[in-house]
């Protein structure tokens, strides 16, 4: 039972294309800020963007059913399938680079699972979800069983329980196809940082960034999956970004790989990276000269 209690909540070998050397383990910068106060510092990509026991399902037969779920479905897509794609693209002359519907593929899952995971969402299905949900349940059983008020008014299933359930529904195989369809027919856009070797992408351990092009934004980002007025941004490398949106918000007679040296833009995706950080944001050359 002690074995996997630091569980990544971003693949590890997605962490390490932002650190400094190679290996299965290289250092980077890291970014940390606790209550008003920001530390950079290095250390080993096994040693952060993770949360102790969070996929840890303590009374499932396998309580570390998620962890091996995600390390063998999910994080993998990290390995070798996105470096093909950044391969492609980095060998492509530039704009182009045209994006395969297997790509798409690949990047769909990797977007969708990575979003389905982080703690927030996990909260949400907690508290939120199970808060607004569970009262409505419990008042339309009794209205049909009222003999047994009492019991259903008592029963709470433990919180091992909701995250479970939540995984499970957002994970089965038909809804979480659904959800990565849903990604995969938006706009897609290969941005290529021109500027890199002076700001490079940072990204951090809740990576996909959510912009709300309109409107206010939601309680929680699962609320508005693949809505018209959100755009997703996902860095790469420190060089190569992804973006997804809705056809309607920008002009789609354009390449697919758009090559961007506007220092106001990267700053711009940067600062909002970092701000979204669970706990960790990860500054790559020649950004980590902060560290110490």
């Amino acid at each position: 039972m002690g074995e996997y209690t630091n569980q990544h909540i971003v693949p590890k070998r997605y962490i390490n294309r932002f650190a400094l050397g190679k290996g299965d383990s290289p250092r980077i910068c890291v970014r940390r800020e606790s209550n008003g106060c920001v530390k950079c510092f290095y250390a080993s990509t096994d040693d952060v963007g993770y949360v102790k026991n969070i996929y840890t399902i303590s009374d499932r037969t396998d309580s570390k059913y998620w962890e091996h779920y995600f390390a063998e479905k999910i994080d993998s897509l990290s390995g070798r399938d996105l470096s093909n794609i950044i391969s492609s693209v980095t060998l492509s002359p530039a704009l182009c680079y045209s994006i395969s519907e297997a790509e798409k593929e690949v990047l769909s899952k990797l977007m969708c699972a990575q979003m389905l995971r982080t703690p927030a969402s996990l909260d949400f299905a907690r508290t939120l979800f199970y808060g607004s949900v569970s009262p409505n349940v419990k008042k339309e059983l009794i209205a049909k069983y009222p003999d047994f008020r009492d019991k259903i008014a008592s029963v709470n299933p433990s919180e091992n329980k909701i995250k479970n359930s939540y995984l499970k529904a957002v994970f089965s195989k038909n809804h979480f196809r659904r959800l990565c369809h849903k990604l995969r027919c938006r706009e897609w856009r290969i941005i290529v940082n021109g500027i890199s070797s002076i700001i490079p992408f940072v990204t951090s351990d809740n990576p996909i960034l959510v912009e709300y092009i309109s409107g206010e934004k939601c309680a929680s980002d699962l609320e508005s999956f693949g809505a018209e007025n959100v755009r997703y941004f996902f860095p790469l490398t420190p060089r190569i970004a992804v973006m997804n949106f809705n056809s309607r918000n920008i002009s789609t007679d354009c390449h697919d790989m758009i090559i961007v040296k506007d220092p106001k833009f990267i700053i711009d995706k940067n600062k909002k990276t970092v701000d979204q950080a669970f706990q960790h944001s990860f500054l790559p050359p020649p950004l980590n000269k902060c560290a110490r």
